[in-house]
């Protein structure tokens, strides 16, 4: 479980030209990743290509791990993309360790990733 007084995890999603954009916020353990899961699951089947915006995520756990593991997955099933940014040193560290960067597109923040997917520049709210 996250440290005592972490948050719980939020998500918010923008579209971004071709990209969907999903901004976690708070703690991605195994208190909050049956949620996100659930949130995940509703959402993803109309993904094509995903950026992860992790500068608001404070912990991951072996759960949150597991989780994105899973989405990279789905994803990768749909011939989709999956990159992430804004990594804090300490969830760069867990996912450096466990070898999943090695096969990610990583950005040091949204717009890198963006440019990196080759997103436009046109931005709708989604949800």
């Amino acid at each position: 479980m996250a440290p005592e007084g972490v948050p719980r995890v939020r998500l918010e999603t923008a579209t971004r030209g071709d990209v969907t954009v999903i901004a976690l916020e708070g703690a991605l353990d195994g208190g909050t990743v049956p949620e996100v899961q659930d949130s995940l699951d509703r959402m993803v089947p109309s993904w094509d290509i995903v950026l992860l915006d992790l500068s608001r995520m404070s912990y991951l756990s072996s759960e949150g791990l597991r989780l994105l593991l899973l989405l990279y997955r789905h994803i990768r099933l749909r011939d989709g993309q999956l990159a992430l940014a804004g990594m804090s040193e300490d969830v760069r560290t867990v996912l450096q360790a466990t070898g999943f960067l090695d096969t990610l597109l990583v950005a040091d923040d949204v717009e890198e990733g963006l440019e990196s997917l080759g997103a436009g520049k046109t931005e709708r709210d989604g949800s």
